[in-house]
């Protein structure tokens, strides 16, 4: 439906005229302004009494979802879980211990990644001992066999 059709439908109010012009006119423009205000809105108008044994309404709660989430990684069941909960005490409680088991997670992944890292330097390092003791074995090898075929032959020597 176009605003025009609403428009013409609706009965129409006057609309004051608020100029400055208007209000200079105007003796008392505060009296001629209330004077306009339909009976119902008036301060005057008589309120129904009130029951005391009447069910009070309980206030509209704010929208949870919106202003408290669940955990992101959250399934959807307990996403749905969560839109139960309505005590905001046991939200924080539920979301704080869900924040500390992340620190604690990604604390441990922290300190395995630190261990693998390590680890990884100290097979670096062997292995570069290792290829320097190899290399030192191919230079120094020989000539220490020759030197102790000489000297120690004699014990050496296949007997049979």
């Amino acid at each position: 439906m176009s605003n025009a059709t609403e428009t013409a439908s609706q009965p129409t109010t006057p609309e004051p005229d608020n100029s400055p012009e208007a209000w200079a006119a105007a003796e008392n423009p505060v009296e001629e302004v209330i004077a306009e205000e339909p009976a119902g809105d008036a301060p005057d108008a008589e309120a129904p009494p009130l029951d005391p044994n009447a069910p009070v309404a309980e206030a509209a709660e704010p929208d949870a979802e919106d202003d408290d989430p669940p955990p992101e990684f959250w399934s959807k069941e307990r996403k749905a879980e969560w839109k139960k909960i309505t005590d905001p005490a046991i939200r924080a409680a539920i979301r704080d211990h869900y924040d500390e088991a992340t620190r604690a997670t990604s604390a441990k992944i922290e300190e395995a990644a630190k261990a693998r890292k390590d680890a990884e330097a100290k097979a670096q390092e062997f292995e570069r001992e290792r290829a320097q003791s190899v290399a030192w074995w191919q230079q120094a090898g020989p000539a220490i066999a020759q030197a102790l075929q000489g000297k120690w032959a004699h014990h050496f020597k296949k007997k049979g």
